[in-house]
């Protein structure tokens, strides 16, 4: 880390995804501004050509919640916190839940007997999966504790499925008021923010909508292009 410190700061321009990232390297690093370009990430066109979505075998089980994550089971990404908000979703509020996760081999049996109780693992997704196991849940879980741009939210949100979020502010950046935050080492409050937005008539259609349209306007493959070609026009 020191020597990428040293190699950051002898750049001429460096280029990040979120605000976020942009405001740590001026705290941490001391960089000017002035050097430091946002250009966000964005949602792949292919979730724009249905045509192109691949299948997906999904395990079905009536009468569950369907919860859903999308990556490989790194620490920083806190699923361990998904068997105990099963728990606190039965134990306070009667809702029987399930989570559809997408580990290698390796990783799933890695995982405790208690996690894989609650866990459905599909496995690996080529990208042109992806979106019909978003299509197949009812929400999305994002417990990540550390990113600089995850695609995940996004990706969610522009298929119209409910996103609870670690309160962290590479969420806020990407997902505004758009996402359902909780606090991402307490499993009980993830679980009283899933059950209240499925309470009564479930979460509200409306607010989804505008969530989608967020999610596919908050940057496109084509103003990233633009933005980095501007950016090497003017350095």
């Amino acid at each position: 880390f020191f020597i990428q410190a040293h190699f950051f700061k002898r750049a001429d321009i460096l280029i990040v995804e979120l605000e976020h990232v942009k405001e740590g390297l001026i705290r941490e690093l001391g960089i000017d501004p002035d050097r430091i370009h946002v250009v966000h990430n964005c949602v792949s066109a292919l979730y724009h050509c249905d045509d192109l979505w691949e299948p997906v075998d999904m395990p079905q089980r009536h009468g569950f919640l369907k919860l859903g994550f999308v990556g490989r089971n790194y620490v920083h990404k806190n699923t361990k916190i998904f068997s105990e908000i099963v728990h606190y979703l039965k134990n306070d509020h009667g809702i029987d839940a399930l989570f559809y996760v997408t580990f290698t081999p390796e990783e799933w049996q890695a995982c405790s007997p208690e996690f894989r109780k609650v866990c459905v693992n599909i496995g690996p997704l080529r990208a042109a999966q992806c979106p019909r196991f978003y299509e197949s849940l009812d929400a999305v879980v994002f417990p990540s504790l550390l990113e600089s741009f995850s695609a995940t939210p996004l990706e969610a949100l522009s298929m119209s499925k409910p996103l609870f979020a670690s309160d962290r502010p590479f969420n806020r950046d990407i997902c505004g008021d758009f996402a359902c935050y909780f606090d991402p080492v307490c499993a009980r409050d993830a679980a009283d923010k899933i059950a209240a937005a499925f309470a009564g008539d479930g979460p509200d259609q409306t607010w989804i909508e505008q969530a989608r349209q967020h999610a596919l306007n908050f940057s496109t493959p084509a103003d990233r292009a633009h933005k980095y070609l501007n950016i090497l026009r003017n350095s």
